[in-house]
C-alpha cells in the first residue's frame, strides 16, 4: 500500500484517465462543505481480505485521517473502490452521520453500481460525490429552514445526533525566539562550510587539469625527441640496405620511408606551433578550461608522433628482413644444391634395383631448373624471387626422393596381397570344390529333389567364379612384375579377385548349410509329428468336453490342423521325403493346436464366469420375489388390487430358467427382481396409508369422548427487541446494510461499509 495519503484523488488503476477533472471537481464541492475528502481507486485489496479492513489499514497509516483516539477524523469522507474485487465503500466521520450516514447503500446501488458495470469509473465516483454533497445540502436546509439547493432522492435520516464538538488545544510559542536564533546560527555555519568545500573542490579540479596538461606536454616532448634525434641516421641506413637489393625488393620500403618523412615533418611543425599558441602548463592561476585545452592540444600532437614511431618500427622490421635475406640467400642456395645432389643419388640407387624412376628423375630435373633460377635471381639482386625458387627446388627434390623410396614398399605390399589371393584360390580349387561336390552328391541321393533344388548349380557357378579369379590374378601378377611395375592397376585387379573368391565361397557354403539342415530335419521329423499329434488330441479332447462353451469356428480350425498333420505324415511315408516340408507342416499344425487350445480354455473360463453371474442373478431375483410374496400375504387386507401383480412377478421368474442363453437368463432375472421390488414398494406405501388412516380414525373417536370445559394448555411467546447492528458489515449493490460505529472526536461515531456490484 503506497498511495499518497494527502492526495484528493488517487487512481492506482489508471481507469479515470482524462476524466479526473470531473472527480476532482465533485470532491472539491465537499471540501467547500468543510469535509476532508479522499477518493481512492485501487486494483485490489489483496491480503487485507476485504475493503473495510483495507480502509482500516490505510487509516492507521495515514495520520492525517485520524482523530486523537485513532478513529476516523470527524470531518473525513473516504470513497474507496477495488476494481479487481468489484467492491466499493463509502466511509464518513461522525460529523456527517446525520447528513448521509444511512444513505451509503443507496448511493452505492443507485449512483456507483450502474456506472461501474458500464466501465464509467469517473462518472460513478463523481455521481456518488455529488449525491453526498446534495444530501449534506438538504440536511442543512432542513436544519435551518432554508430551501434545499438541489433535488435529491428521499433521505432516510437517522435519529438526531448530539452536537459535534471539535476539540483543539492552544499553541505554545515558548522558546520560539531562541529556536529561531539557533536555526539562523546553524544556517550560517552550514553555508560557510559549504562555501569552503566548493572552493576546495574547484582548486582540486584546477590542479588535476593542470597536471594533465603538464603530463601531455612532457609526453609530446619525449616522443619528439625519440623520433627525431637519430632520424637522419635511420633514413641513411634504410636507403643503404635497399640499395643492395633490386628495385623490386627495395621500392616498397623506400615508399614507406618517404611517407614517414612527410608525417614526421608535419608532426614537428605542429609541435613547434603549440609551443607558442597552446600556452604553458606551468603557468599558475588559469581556469580548468584553459588547462584542458592545453592537454587536448599536446595529446593530439603526441598521437601524431606515436604514429611516426610505429611507422619507423615497421620500416625497421622490413629492412632487417631484407638484410637477412640478402645475407642468407647464397648460403640457402648452396644448401639446396647439396640437397639436390643427395636426392638424385638416392633416386638412382632405387633405379639400380630395377625400379622405374623416370618420373622421379623428371621431377628432380624440374628442381634443378628452379635452383638455377634462384642463382640467376641472386645475381640480379632479386632476393625475394631467389628465395622462392630455392624453396621450390628443395620441395620438388624431396617429393621425388620420397616417391622413389616408396617403390620397394609398394611392390612388397602388392606381392603379399597376390600371394594371399593365390592361397585362397588354391584352397577353394583343391579342397572347397571337392567337399561341396561330395555334399551335393550325398543330399541328391538321400533326399527329395525339392529339398536340394535351391542349391543345384552352385558348384558350377563357384567353378566359373574361381576360373575368372585365376585369370584376373594372372593379369595382376604381370602388372606387378618388374617389367611393368603398374602397381596401382594391379591393386585394383586384386580387389576383383577377392570379390570373386568371396562369391564362390558363399555358393559352396550354401551347399554345406543345406546338408546340415536336411540332416537335422530328418532327425526332427518324427518327433515334430508326434508332438503335433499330441497337442491336437489335447485340444480336441478339451473342445469335446466343453463343446457348449467353445465356438464352432475353433472346431473347424482344429480340423484344418488335423488335415495338415496327415499331410506331413503322408510326406514322411514317401521313399524320399521332403523332410524340410514335413517339419514345416508339423510345426505349423502344432502351433495351430496350441493356439486353438488356448482360445478354447479362455472361452470356457468366460462361460463359467457368465454361468456364475447368471446363478447370482437368479438367486437375487428369487429373494426379491419371495420377499414380495410374503409381504403381500401378510398384509393382504391392506394391499387390495396390488396383490394381483404377484402372479405376473411369479410368471416372469418362472421364465428365467427357460432362457435360451445365459445372457437372456440374466436379463430376465433382472427384470423379475425389478418388478418384484416395484410391487413391494407399492404395497408398502398402500399399507402405510391404511395404517395412517386407522390412526386418524382412532384419534377422532377418542376426541369425541372428551367433555366441554377442559382447559387446553398453551404457551406464551416473549419477544425481544433487536439491538442495533454493528457498523462496517459487507453488503452488495441494491441491498441494505448496517453502519459501523466507533468513538470519534466529540463523542460521535464514524460510519461506512463496503459492498460488491
Amino acid at each position: 500500500m503506497g498511495q499518497d495519503c494527502e492526495a484528493l484523488v488517487v487512481d492506482e488503476t489508471g481507469l479515470i484517465g482524462g476524466q479526473a477533472t470531473a472527480v476532482q471537481k465533485a470532491a472539491q464541492e465537499l471540501v467547500n462543505d468543510g469535509a476532508d475528502v479522499r477518493v481512492w481507486l485501487i486494483k485490489s485489496f489483496g491480503r487485507a481480505g476485504n475493503l473495510d479492513i483495507y480502509k482500516e489499514d490505510a487509516q492507521r497509516r495515514c495520520r492525517s485521517w485520524q482523530a486523537p483516539d485513532g478513529d476516523l477524523k470527524n470531518n473525513m469522507i473516504v470513497v474507496m473502490v477495488s476494481v479487481g474485487d468489484k467492491k466499493a465503500g463509502i466511509y464518513g466521520g461522525s460529523l456527517w452521520y446525520e447528513e448521509f450516514g444511512s444513505e451509503t447503500d443507496n448511493i452505492r446501488m443507485e449512483e456507483m453500481g450502474p456506472r461501474f458495470r458500464e466501465d464509467d469509473w469517473a462518472g460513478g465516483l463523481a455521481a456518488a460525490l455529488r449525491r453526498i454533497h446534495q444530501l449534506i445540502a438538504n440536511y442543512k436546509a432542513r436544519s435551518t429552514g432554508a430551501p434545499a439547493v438541489a433535488q435529491a432522492p428521499p433521505v432516510h435520516s437517522a435519529p438526531p445526533a448530539p452536537p459535534v464538538v471539535i476539540q483543539t488545544e492552544p499553541t505554545d510559542f515558548t522558546g520560539l525566539w531562541f529556536v529561531l536564533f539557533v536555526a539562523l546560527a546553524l544556517g550560517a555555519l552550514i553555508a560557510g562550510i559549504m562555501f569552503f568545500m566548493r572552493q576546495a573542490e574547484r582548486r582540486a579540479k584546477r590542479e588535476k587539469a593542470q597536471q594533465r596538461a603538464k603530463i601531455a606536454k612532457q609526453g609530446c616532448v619525449s616522443l619528439s625527441t625519440a623520433t627525431g634525434s637519430d632520424f637522419p641516421v635511420f633514413v641513411a641506413r634504410v636507403k643503404s640496405i635497399c640499395s643492395r637489393a633490386s628495385n623490386e625488393d627495395g621500392k616498397p620500403i623506400l615508399e614507406k620511408l618517404e611517407q614517414l618523412t612527410r608525417d614526421r615533418g608535419n608532426a614537428v611543425i605542429k609541435f613547434g606551433q603549440l609551443e607558442t599558441s597552446a600556452g604553458d602548463p606551468d603557468r599558475e592561476g588559469l581556469d580548468v578550461g584553459a588547462y584542458d585545452a592545453m592537454a587536448e592540444a599536446y595529446e593530439g600532437a603526441s598521437s601524431d608522433f606515436t604514429k611516426v614511431k610505429s611507422s619507423m618500427e615497421a620500416i625497421d622490421r622490413d629492412t632487417k628482413s631484407l638484410l637477412t635475406l640478402i645475407e642468407q640467400l647464397p648460403s640457402e642456395i648452396e644448401q639446396a644444391t647439396e640437397f639436390l645432389t643427395t636426392a638424385i643419388t638416392e633416386i638412382n640407387a632405387v633405379g639400380d634395383q630395377g625400379y622405374k624412376v623416370q618420373a622421379m628423375r623428371s621431377m628432380h630435373e624440374s628442381a634443378s631448373q628452379r635452383l638455377s633460377g634462384a642463382l640467376s635471381a641472386c645475381t640480379q639482386k632479386k632476393f625475394k624471387e631467389g628465395r622462392r625458387f630455392c624453396q621450390e627446388a628443395v620441395d620438388y627434390a624431396r617429393t621425388a626422393t620420397q616417391a622413389a623410396k616408396q617403390l620397394p614398399a609398394t611392390k612388397a605390399d602388392v606381392d603379399q596381397k597376390l600371394d594371399s589371393a593365390l592361397a585362397d584360390l588354391r584352397e577353394l580349387d583343391e579342397r572347397g570344390l571337392v567337399l561341396a561336390g561330395e555334399a551335393f552328391e550325398r543330399i541328391s541321393e538321400a533326399y527329395n529333389e525339392a529339398c536340394w533344388k535351391p542349391v543345384r548349380g552352385n558348384g558350377t557357378e563357384a567353378e566359373n567364379r574361381l576360373d575368372r579369379a585365376q585369370e584376373t590374378h594372372a593379369e595382376a601378377v604381370k602388372l606387378a612384375s618388374m617389367d611393368q611395375q603398374d602397381w596401382t592397376k594391379a591393386t585394383e585387379l586384386i580387389g576383383d579377385v577377392t570379390r570373386l573368391i568371396d562369391e564362390a565361397r558363399s555358393l559352396l557354403r550354401s551347399i554345406h548349410e543345406l546338408d546340415k539342415h536336411l540332416a537335422q530335419a530328418k532327425a526332427d521329423a518324427t518327433s515334430e509329428i508326434s508332438e503335433a499329434r499330441a497337442d491336437i488330441q489335447k485340444a480336441e479332447q478339451f473342445i469335446v468336453t466343453h463343446d457348449d462353451d467353445v465356438r464352432e469356428e475353433l472346431e473347424t480350425q482344429l480340423a484344418d490342423a488335423q488335415a495338415s498333420l496327415k499331410e506331413a505324415e503322408s510326406e514322411l511315408s514317401q521313399q524320399k521325403p521332403n523332410y524340410l516340408e514335413v517339419v514345416r507342416i508339423a510345426r505349423k499344425a502344432n502351433e495351430s493346436a496350441d493356439r486353438i487350445l488356448a482360445e478354447a480354455r479362455s472361452e470356457h473360463e468366460a462361460a463359467e464366469r457368465l454361468r456364475e453371474r447368471a446363478a447370482r442373478s437368479i438367486r437375487s431375483a428369487e429373494r426379491s420375489v419371495s420377499a414380495c410374496k410374503e409381504y403381500l400375504e401378510d398384509h393382504s387386507s391392506d394391499v387390495g388390487s396390488i396383490a394381483a401383480s404377484l402372479g405376473e412377478v411369479v410368471s416372469l421368474l418362472g421364465r428365467v430358467r427357460s432362457g435360451r442363453t445365459l445372457e437372456e437368463q440374466i436379463s430376465l432375472a433382472a427384470a423379475a427382481q425389478q418388478k418384484a421390488d416395484a410391487v413391494l414398494k407399492r404395497a408398502q406405501v398402500a399399507v402405510e396409508e391404511e395404517e395412517s388412516a386407522r390412526r386418524r380414525r382412532a384419534a377422532a373417536r377418542r376426541a369425541s369422548h372428551d367433555s366441554w370445559g377442559t382447559r387446553s394448555s398453551g404457551s406464551v411467546f416473549s419477544g425481544s427487541g433487536s439491538s442495533r447492528g454493528s457498523f462496517g458489515s459487507s453488503g452488495s449493490f441494491g441491498s441494505r446494510g448496517s453502519f459501523g460505529s466507533s468513538g470519534s472526536i466529540g463523542g460521535g461515531r464514524s460510519f461506512g461499509k463496503s459492498g460488491g456490484w
